[in-house]
């Protein structure tokens, strides 16, 4: 959501209380109509997608990647889940898709910004990460935990908008934007898309992870 608020982070509860402000509810039908037309990802699935992987879509709001698979790559057998903190579009994927064989819907509470998938066992082979790190309470963390969650090899999908800390973008997003980069360069072989520094907005990427 596009803002000149200036918004405070100072705890996880509010950062949910935010993306339940009234402002936000547009976003179910402006993603609706946008990825309707143009489905998320769908350039770069051939290349991440592989029979029987388990799948990840963090912060994944109306969960476009995973409805992207829905409707152009269900051919390949994938077990997904869908992760996000309560919010409008998180609560609209789960009306959509939540009756679907292939997904297990997680709510990410407030008191388990350091451990989001608790209650998630197991690693993932894909993990798609869009348009979230700038909106993030602890980007640098999640990165870490994230990668730590990919089985050896497995791939990140990942972006990171360069933001002025306003709106629904954190001011955490921004200040430890520099030190994610280099976290996400150092543990991870970037095998499409280029990261780039600090300085400009990372576009979609994904990278390996190094054993």
């Amino acid at each position: 959501m596009t803002s000149s608020k200036e918004y405070e982070w100072s705890s996880s509860k509010i950062h949910v209380e935010h993306w339940q402000r009234h402002e936000a509810l547009f976003q179910v039908f402006h993603y609706a109509l946008r990825y309707a037309l143009m489905p998320k990802n769908i350039q770069i699935m051939p290349r991440v997608m592989e029979q029987n992987s388990r799948v990840l879509e963090y912060g994944c709001s109306s969960a476009p990647s995973y409805s992207c698979w829905k409707r152009f790559f269900s051919h390949i057998n994938t077990k997904w889940v869908l992760a996000d903190i309560a919010n409008h579009s998180f609560f609209y994927a789960g009306c959509v898709h939540g009756r679907d064989e292939s997904v297990t819907t997680h709510l990410i509470k407030s008191a388990d910004f350091a451990h989001p998938l608790k209650g998630i066992e197991g690693k993932f082979d894909v993990i798609f990460i869009n348009e979230v790190f700038e909106h993030l309470d602890q980007p640098l963390h999640i990165a870490n935990y994230l990668i730590d969650r990919l089985n050896d090899g497995g791939r990140l999908v990942f972006d990171y908008i360069i933001s002025d800390a306003k709106g629904l973008d954190t001011t955490e997003g921004k200040a430890q934007r520099a030190e994610t980069i280099q976290v996400l360069n150092n543990r991870l072989k970037i095998i499409y898309g280029k990261i780039g520094d600090a300085s400009h907005s990372t576009g979609l990427c994904i990278g390996q992870k190094i054993k």
